[in-house]
């Protein structure tokens, strides 16, 4: 996206930037363990237990409380979509999260 950053007119929107699927995050939790050869799940919480995760870490109870609230929204499904901003902006199709998984595979081992 350094395109949009650099171009010299402005794009004049807020880009949505997505790969070319939309995942959720037992999606992602498999496809790490398929890269990583590492059993790796994602543990369903309530948003209570999350949020109080949050602030047990020292996280304020606001900031804590939105992130939850965020989470919670997208967890119901509202950014399940997929743009085609990265191919409209860069003129290439978006990397899928397999291979961007395997292209830092040395993270998740």
């Amino acid at each position: 996206m350094s395109c949009a950053l650099a171009d010299g007119k402005s794009h004049d929107t807020a880009h949505v930037i997505t790969g070319p699927q939309a995942l959720s995050y037992d999606d992602l939790a498999a496809i790490l363990s398929r890269v990583s050869g590492r059993s790796i799940r994602h543990v369903h919480v309530t948003p209570d237990e999350a949020q109080r995760h949050l602030q047990d870490s020292g996280m304020p109870e606001t900031y804590a409380r939105f992130l939850t609230i965020l989470d919670t929204l997208i967890r119901d499904g509202a950014e399940d979509r997929v743009t085609d901003t990265v191919r409209r902006v860069t003129g290439r199709a978006p990397r899928d999260f397999e291979s961007f998984a395997r292209a830092h595979l040395d993270v998740w081992r």
